[in-house]
């Protein structure tokens, strides 16, 4: 998402990614279509160190709500940086993913596998946001998915 933000204009970009391995590829991508010098990545935990990240235009949350226990902790701050725009993407609130959170979560536990899944509540996602003086402006639905766009007031 970030490549295609530059492609539309985007003056540079910053990416926070609690992989290791998902930043070193990106970083790598960034570097061979020639938009080394305007990315820059980190390996962190937001939710623990966003006051080391500056404001941003746009904060973009795509399949990471899912992947962090205290929802409130990693939402809140990406809500607060975001000086334009929120976009979050997370799963939906329904019985069968209920369901699958508790099947791959188990999965995980058999396998001794740090990673979980979550299922939040969405009334409580949409809370956290609009108390940061975010307001929904697109609010769709793709398979599993649950895709919001926010904007600052």
């Amino acid at each position: 998402m970030q490549i295609e933000l530059l492609k539309a204009g985007a003056a540079n970009s910053v990416g926070v990614d609690i992989s290791e391995g998902y930043v070193a590829a990106a970083r790598e991508l960034a570097k061979s279509l020639g938009m080394g010098a305007v990315t820059e990545y980190r390996v962190a935990d937001f939710a623990a160190d966003a006051d080391t990240v500056a404001a941003a235009d746009i904060v973009i949350m795509n399949h990471v709500v899912c992947c962090y226990p205290h929802m409130p902790a990693l939402v809140k701050p990406a809500a607060q940086h975001a000086q334009r725009v929120l976009a979050l993407t997370f799963p939906r609130e329904a019985w069968w993913m209920r369901a699958g959170q508790r099947l791959l979560n188990f999965g995980m536990w058999i396998l001794r596998r740090d990673f979980r899944f979550f299922v939040h509540s969405h009334a409580a996602i949409v809370a956290v946001v609009t108390e940061s003086g975010l307001r929904p402006v697109v609010d769709r639905f793709s398979g599993v998915w649950r895709m919001m766009v926010f904007e600052r007031r």
